[in-house]
């Protein structure tokens, strides 16, 4: 996944520098090639915010968007990152060959997305923060998926392979978020699902059942 994403990256690059060096007028300047340097940052911050999305899921799959999640606020930032960049290059463009506007009103109005990008980006990293602090929990998903699995792959009965695929399902799309489950009755269960080694099978069986009675 990431030498692919790396590849997508490389070919966007590249063909932008082709195609400025192909368009570019024979007293092209600091100015030209700042503005072909700009895009190019602006296309790898796209390209680092789709990448840490596509990068993350494929790690974690669903385990890790929960309430609070820094996962959960990627694609929010994506989509921004993404609608200051298309207006970035717009104002750039309307300054460079249409003559609207001067190189500092440009400038100035480069800054003033740019700050107003960041703050967008900050308030929601920030409200993100704000709903992890009131859905704190003992043990997370995650923590509950990782003993499952662990459960299935050191178990050789099928039937409990099965049972362990469906109750990892269920805490994957079905089960609340763990701050709005009994806390002493998830730790204990994490608990139980964290020593148990699968030898006893009706015991793993009944482990994994109270999972989902939480």
């Amino acid at each position: 996944m990431n030498l692919l994403l790396l590849g997508i990256l490389f070919v966007i690059e590249v063909a932008i520098i082709a195609v400025s060096l192909i368009l570019a007028p024979d007293d092209a300047g600091i100015v030209f090639w700042g503005s072909v340097g700009w895009i190019c940052f602006l296309v790898l911050v796209n390209w680092i915010a789709s990448a840490a999305i596509f990068s993350r899921a494929t790690k974690t799959g669903q385990d890790q968007i929960e309430t609070g999640s820094t996962m959960a606020v990627l694609p929010g930032v994506n989509v921004v990152i993404f609608v200051y960049s298309i207006c970035s290059i717009a104002i750039m463009l309307y300054s460079s060959w249409l003559g609207g506007l001067s190189w500092s009103t440009q400038f100035a109005y480069q800054i003033g997305f740019l700050a107003l990008m960041a703050v967008i980006v900050l308030i929601m990293f920030v409200a993100v923060k704000g709903a992890q602090h009131g859905a704190g929990s003992v043990v997370t998903k995650a923590q509950l998926l990782a003993e499952i699995r662990r459960l299935n792959r050191v178990c050789e009965d099928e039937e409990i392979k099965a049972t362990a695929d469906a109750v990892s399902t269920y805490v994957s799309s079905s089960m609340p978020h763990p701050s709005k489950l009994s806390q002493e009755g998830l730790f204990r269960v994490h608990q139980e699902l964290s020593q148990c080694d699968g030898s006893d099978l009706t015991s793993t069986a009944q482990i994994l059942d109270r999972v989902r009675k939480i």
